[in-house]
């Protein structure tokens, strides 16, 4: 037979007269009369020990371009700084070329624009 499981559950009493019944007349105990009906009927009961199986994600794995790293960007948007362009005036040129943000939208923001000037300013000599 497999592995004795402890299955301590309460029956509503109503089927637990028919399981009684069904005892009397088959001259099985209940819990055989429970586990041939599991078995006819294909339930599965898990035990503590079975880990549930892992699906893999049918969902698409997003990739983003990140152009905010691109060196041509970089020094595009740095000397238009150095010019004294402001953070707005920026996004603006960057919306007139139509250049895309990473994200793939076509409005940049000047807290974006600013957030990548300081990524870059390591780099900057």
């Amino acid at each position: 037979m497999g592995k004795v499981v402890n299955l301590s559950f309460k029956v509503p009493e109503e089927i637990h007269k028919k399981l009684k019944v069904i005892s009397a007349l088959s001259g099985k105990p209940m819990n055989e009369i429970i586990i041939d009906f599991v078995k006819k009927q294909k339930v599965s009961i898990p035990t503590f020990d079975d880990k549930p199986e892992k699906t893999k994600s049918t969902k698409p794995t997003k990739t983003k371009t990140t152009k905010k790293d691109d060196p041509v960007l970089m020094e595009k948007i740095i000397s238009w700084k150095t010019e004294g362009l402001s953070l707005s005036a920026i996004g603006k040129k960057l919306e007139s070329e139509g250049i895309k943000t990473s994200s793939g939208s076509d409005k940049w923001h000047k807290q974006t624009i600013g957030r990548m000037i300081k990524r870059w300013e390591p780099f900057q000599i």
